[in-house]
């Protein structure tokens, strides 16, 4: 019974865990990805 709790207890960690994980992924590509926009085309002004 109580080695039944305590991987449901593990298992519920692992999935809160990996939640924050894909969070803060997200947030970073998505921050990143703003950046990104903001500084525009950095090729925009090169002349070949």
């Amino acid at each position: 019974m109580l080695m039944a709790l305590g991987i449901i207890f593990g298992i519920a960690l692992v999935a809160v865990g990996a939640l924050i994980f894909v969070l803060g992924i997200a947030t970073w590509l998505i921050d990143d990805a703003r950046a990104y926009v903001r500084a525009g085309d950095p090729t925009s002004g090169a002349h070949h």
